[in-house]
């Protein structure tokens, strides 16, 4: 069985955003594209499919981020990364309705990639592997998840991506969407195009540029770092002909007033970056923006539009990211209501650094939160995650009581070598070697 499936690295960017994009498990940071953004940032993306040889198909995949420290080679020794994966048949359900792995059972899915893949990355070099599950927790295939990797000695760990997210439902449409949200966000959509806001894509380096001096803007006002310019232009070079993203900009008589970059992959766009200018605040720029984003996200197919990060918990007396309440009395239009993410400092680089001090925001709660540095996440090695992408903190609370939402709620896992298993057992989490 296992001479038929075997592990190797893919090398055909259509074939394996063809495979991610329409299976259930699919996300957009396990894309193609990711990797390659990824790569000008510090990380080394190996791609790894389990081949059918019979059938010709990837039956799993994963895209692995590999980093290790400053003019050391990965084959020294590295930290294995594996966001929002492996994309493979996790429950009994799942091949039937990803058509992929056909009469191969989920758990033998699972046993064949990962009895191969730990091998293979101990071969070359990792010290570390961090998986982040593409399930939600109690979702569908979250028990068999999590006990096929405790079979193999992974612990659980801190996520690098937001642990708690808001995912929500795209399938009723427009009108009911639009009913389902509170009478103040329909009124502030309502009152940007009547005031003249108009939202367009970016379809040039100047639109770019002319957002990235937003997102600077922003930086400089919420008190966030931001990645180089080239990060941004990269991103949007790898991903916007693809149509597998866009960067919507709203602009008011030929100014513009604020810009999101908006992901699209495996039928779930996801809002990944923000900014928003200091001027005509009052004409509320960000809610038309984040109902076109909608409306372009449902165009693509789309099922949900992920917000990307919320509070840890609901409960304000356990939650150490909850905001004391001092912002309650600002005026709605200056208040900081994002669904909201952590942020470096400026000018820390991508491998450290304190977080700011961001708003914080519960969808449809009314309830002002911020993060402090206490309480940024790192990645497994201790590095500041930087995944983590930048967040415009004046973004418009977005759901309500009508809305159909989930939280989703992220599981990472950690398999590691003996020496950073010391180091972590002080924090209370253990690890197991990998590297014998």
């Amino acid at each position: 069985m296992q001479h038929r499936y075997l592990l190797r690295a893919a090398s055909q960017r259509e074939e394996w955003d063809a495979f991610v994009s329409t299976h259930p498990w699919g996300h957009f940071l396990q894309s193609w594209g990711w990797g390659e953004l990824k790569a000008g940032v510090g990380w080394h993306p190996l791609r790894l499919a389990l081949w059918d040889m019979e059938q010709q198909e990837i039956v799993a995949a994963a895209q692995v981020l590999r980093r290790s420290p400053a003019h050391i080679p990965p084959r020294l020794g590295h930290l294995a990364y594996i966001p929002r994966g492996p994309v493979l048949n996790w429950h009994a359900g799942d091949h039937f309705v990803a058509g992929y792995g056909r009469g191969l059972a989920p758990a033998l899915a699972r046993d064949l990639f990962l009895s191969q893949l730990n091998p293979l990355l101990r071969k070359q070099g990792a010290i570390a592997l961090h998986i982040e599950l593409p399930q939600e927790i109690d979702g569908a295939g979250s028990d068999e998840a999590r006990s096929c990797l405790a079979a193999l000695g992974f612990h659980p760990v801190r996520p690098v991506q937001p642990i708690r997210t808001i995912l929500l439902d795209l399938s009723p449409g427009e009108d009911a969407l639009l009913a389902g949200m509170k009478e103040k966000w329909r009124y502030n959509i309502r009152l940007a195009g009547r005031k003249g806001v108009q939202v367009r894509a970016a379809r040039t380096i100047e639109d770019v540029r002319a957002w990235y001096a937003l997102l600077q803007t922003t930086g400089i006002r919420d008190h966030f770092g931001i990645h180089a310019f080239d990060y941004y232009w990269r991103a949007w070079q790898i991903f916007v002909p693809l149509n597998q993203a866009q960067l919507f900009l709203a602009e008011y008589e030929g100014q513009l007033l604020a810009g999101i970059f908006v992901g699209c992959m495996a039928r779930q766009a996801i809002y990944l970056y923000g900014a928003s200018s200091n001027e005509h605040r009052n004409l509320m720029p960000n809610y038309l923006l984040q109902w076109e984003a909608i409306r372009w996200a449902r165009s693509q197919g789309a099922s949900t539009y992920d917000f990307w990060g919320i509070p840890e918990t609901d409960d304000e007396q356990r939650d150490p990211v909850r905001l004391r309440g001092e912002d309650l009395g600002t005026p709605e239009a200056e208040r900081p209501l994002p669904p909201c993410r952590p942020q470096r400092e400026p000018g820390s680089d991508e491998r450290g650094g304190e977080r700011s001090r961001v708003g914080e925001h519960v969808p449809g709660v009314g309830e002002q939160c911020e993060r402090t540095g206490q309480d940024a996440g790192r990645d497994p090695a201790g590095h500041q995650a930087d995944d983590q992408g930048e967040r415009d903190c004046e973004q418009p609370a977005v759901m309500s009581p009508g809305m159909i939402v989930r939280v989703h709620r992220l599981e990472a896992y950690e398999l590691a070598a003996q020496a950073r298993a010391s180091a972590r057992r002080s924090g209370g989490v253990g690890c197991v070697n990998i590297s014998r």
